[in-house]
């Protein structure tokens, strides 16, 4: 078995005198340092034998205190005592909301481009709230809306190989943004015909299922958004589902 040497440091911290088990291994050159922390009752036998095997193994451990010296875990201390947090004069966090949706409303309404998310068809305060949380407000963070798709996973990839080409879904992409997008583009089926003439073209002209329709159209909805929120311009319902060409018919 490899020699140590343990002793009691003294340290202190909120106001008590800590005492810390400290193991060394043999020698006098630099070893590795390692730092145990105990349970919330407080330091106990079982980080002094820890802090001992490390030792024997090479490194410096210093297994530390939490209640100068008091190990609240015994029995016969008071159960009232036992709640370490109690300990200290800890700055808890302030109580969640009563109502979280109108507090998530209230702050989104605050910030600047709330009025641009809210001009499309489809998300609400607080879908349009969470779209915002994920993108960010930095207008240099997607170079363009390529960017912005593919980071919500909107934008197919297409792979290749020889003559052999396929379109897949994006599997690597921010979850968050990507369901959001998913309820956005499913809200504004019956409030923007625009988006439901999108929609009814995938699936009836392209054969799509109903999510790769969604997610066609989630597609060009995120492309349109970044195009406003640089140019802080409110949604164009015209601007965003012009109407197809129409087809000339040759006479016989």
């Amino acid at each position: 078995m490899t020699m140590i040497t343990t002793r009691t440091v003294e340290y202190p911290a909120d106001g008590l005198t800590m005492l810390g088990h400290l193991a060394l291994p043999a020698g006098v050159d630099r070893r590795p340092a390692v730092l145990l922390g105990p349970e919330g009752v407080g330091l106990s036998d079982v980080e002094r034998r820890r802090a001992d095997a490390l030792a024997e193994l090479g490194y410096v451990a210093l297994a530390f205190d939490l209640h100068g010296g008091r190990y609240l875990g015994d029995p016969e201390t008071p159960s009232a005592s036992r709640c370490w947090p109690c300990s200290y004069n800890w700055k808890l966090p302030a109580p969640p909301p009563t109502n979280l949706a109108q507090t998530i409303e209230e702050a989104f309404a605050q910030h600047e481009d709330a009025e641009v998310i809210l001009s499309f068809p489809g998300p609400g305060a607080q879908l349009g709230a969470r779209v915002l949380a994920e993108i960010g407000d930095d207008r240099e963070r997607f170079a363009d809306a390529r960017g912005l798709k593919a980071y919500a996973g909107s934008s197919p990839i297409t792979r290749a190989s020889g003559k052999k080409s396929a379109i897949t879904r994006r599997w690597v992409k921010n979850d968050r943004l990507n369901h959001a997008g998913y309820l956005w583009a499913f809200a504004p089926l019956t409030s923007s015909p625009g988006a439901k003439a999108h929609y009814r073209r995938r699936r009836d002209g392209h054969g799509d299922w109903h999510a790769s329709a969604l997610r066609n159209l989630s597609n060009r909805m995120i492309g349109q958004l970044h195009h406003c929120l640089q140019q802080h311009e409110l949604f164009d319902e015209q601007a965003a589902f012009p109407a197809p060409p129409a087809l000339e018919v040759s006479a016989a």
